[in-house]
């Protein structure tokens, strides 16, 4: 026998056919979650209707199920303004009730309230022109006209004549490479740049190619360098561990000018320790390392724990670096050791 729906048996219990104790159970059942185990009939019935569960059986007309839909609004609105008497739409000027609600809220257009103008442009404005001396008579409201006078002429009239309060500062079209701004076109325009010509590249990357691989490649010695050519030394900015340093890397050439100043393992002469830097005093060594066929001896410092330049990877990598230092102290060795003029020490 097949079971009957709650809806079905809360029927024949309001014809006075059905049982309440067997609805009641059944719907203690079937939704545990929000019927209370001690609720009698009618609060089952009263919460299954706030549910949606069931519904009445409104004076013969049938059982209500489905809930009331929502009125077409659109609908509605597009009957009643066809409706003789209703809102006329005319696209090419405002309503009455928009102009007439615009008349009583604040006016936007009165050019004698400098409330109008932006803030940040008037008060420039007003800047500038407290500092002008043919405004010295004036009083602060007089002032206040002119800028407001001037920002009503020309919205950028203080951006192009008076920036940051100085007479003849400020933007303007009037040199070389500027002029009226180009709006970008075709297919890349979002980008901003478009297909403008002046923006199309002439160079020919065949000939930077072939440049490079048949340049002096002894100029490129240790990558962005700064040699000079007549020491054959490399002298640049370069990473110690990670950190910012200067590196000094010698030749052979130069390396017979100083290498009378190490010893065979490249630790230094007393000439070169306790050499003042940066609140501490360094010690010059010399490291020999073969690169493409050629001997090159890096020169880097040390002072206890810190180091700068090219050290070796034995000191502790948060101890290198120490650029301010590593300037003094390879200024002053190749003054001395590497060119003719004498040093001058600090």
């Amino acid at each position: 026998m097949k079971t009957k729906t709650l809806q079905e048996q809360y029927n024949l219990i309001q014809e006075g056919q059905g049982n309440q104790e067997i609805f009641t159970k059944q719907a203690k059942k079937q939704f545990p979650n929000f019927i209370p185990n001690s609720a009698p009939f009618t609060q089952v019935a009263d919460i299954l209707k706030d549910r949606g569960v069931i519904a009445e059986n409104i004076m013969g007309v049938g059982v209500v199920t489905s809930k009331p839909t929502n009125p077409d609004w659109f609908k509605i609105f597009n009957q009643n303004i066809n409706e003789e008497g209703g809102i006329k739409i005319n696209r090419s000027k405002p309503s009455d009730q928009v102009t007439d609600l615009e008349e009583k809220n604040y006016d936007y257009n009165e050019e004698e309230n400098i409330d109008n103008n932006y803030g940040e442009s008037f008060l420039n404005g007003f800047y500038y022109e407290m500092k002008q001396k043919s405004n010295e008579d004036k009083s602060i409201d007089e002032i206040k006209k002119v800028v407001n006078k001037n920002l009503n002429s020309n919205r950028l009239y203080y951006v192009e004549n008076g920036q940051f309060g100085v007479d003849g500062v400020g933007y303007t079209k009037d040199y070389p490479g500027l002029g009226e701004p180009k709006e970008p076109k075709g297919e890349w325009k979002s980008s901003g740049y478009g297909n403008l010509e002046e923006n199309k590249t002439t160079v020919d990357s065949t000939k930077l190619i072939e440049k490079y691989l048949t340049e002096d490649k002894s100029k490129r010695f240790m990558g962005k360098s700064m040699v000079n050519e007549a020491t054959d030394y490399t002298y640049k900015t370069d990473s110690g561990g990670g950190k910012p340093t200067l590196v000094l890397n010698l030749g052979p050439e130069s390396w017979q000018k100083v290498k009378h100043l190490f010893d065979g393992d490249g630790k230094p002469t007393q000439e070169l320790t306790r050499i003042p830097a940066s609140r501490s005093v360094w010690d010059l060594h010399a490291q020999k390392k073969p690169i493409k066929n050629k001997d090159v001896y890096k020169i880097y410092g040390v002072s206890g724990d810190y180091t700068f330049g090219n050290a070796p990877t034995f000191y502790q990598q948060k101890y290198r670096g120490n650029k301010r230092a590593a300037k003094k102290v390879f200024d002053w060795f190749i003054k001395k050791y590497l060119t003719e003029d004498k040093p001058t020490t600090n």
